[in-house]
């Protein structure tokens, strides 16, 4: 009996260890193709254009928004996506609910210079996950890419876009559960 009790326990760690490995997995594809969203998303010609320019033209704004606009509507796992000049400052959003206040505010200034200092295209920066003014109260992540002049190459600006980290996080854990009812799993940090 002990045997088959041992045989059973074991076949059912292994079974929770593959659920665990692929749940992780999931989680780091998922969040690596953020990345590279931003850095592909931060190439756009109409961003690089309008962003070189010394003081940006009358409908710029409204040039910007419908962009991000669309391109948030093909990619459902962000809350939002926006663009603010080499100040920091925000210039454009694609928040379906308006503004919120945010176009015309700064990202923090940590972002800002880790931005700036990216050296090419393939970099990016990421934000600890955490609640930040454009993340509507919820941690997340919030991953940016510099903008660069058409040129030279020289950064003009940024991208933020910011992950639905709630409920894509969610599907990622019912999608490594799979149908069984009385499995429960869980994403946790170190200090948890």
């Amino acid at each position: 009996v002990r045997d088959l009790y041992d045989t059973v326990l074991a076949s059912g760690l292994q079974r929770v260890g593959f659920v665990a490995h692929m749940a992780v997995d999931l989680l780091d594809r998922n969040l690596y193709e953020r990345a590279d969203d931003c850095r592909w998303w931060a190439m756009t010609p109409e961003l690089r254009t309008i962003l070189a320019q010394p003081e940006p033209q009358d409908g710029a704004r409204e040039t910007i928004t419908p962009l991000l606009r669309y391109i948030h509507s093909l990619y459902t796992v962000y809350t939002r996506l926006f663009v603010y000049d080499r100040g920091g400052r925000i210039v454009a959003q694609s928040h379906d609910g308006g503004d919120d206040g945010l176009v015309g505010r700064r990202v923090d200034e940590a972002t800002l210079q880790a931005v700036l200092a990216l050296q090419d295209e393939q970099r990016y920066h990421v934000s600890p996950f955490q609640v930040e003014p454009w993340t509507d109260g919820r941690p997340t992540y919030t991953y940016h890419a510099a903008i660069r002049h058409p040129e030279d190459g020289h950064v003009v600006g940024g991208i933020g876009i910011v992950f639905h980290a709630e409920r894509e996080l969610l599907a990622m854990l019912r999608g490594a559960v799979g149908q069984r009812p009385d499995a429960r799993a869980y994403l946790t940090d170190r200090s948890e």
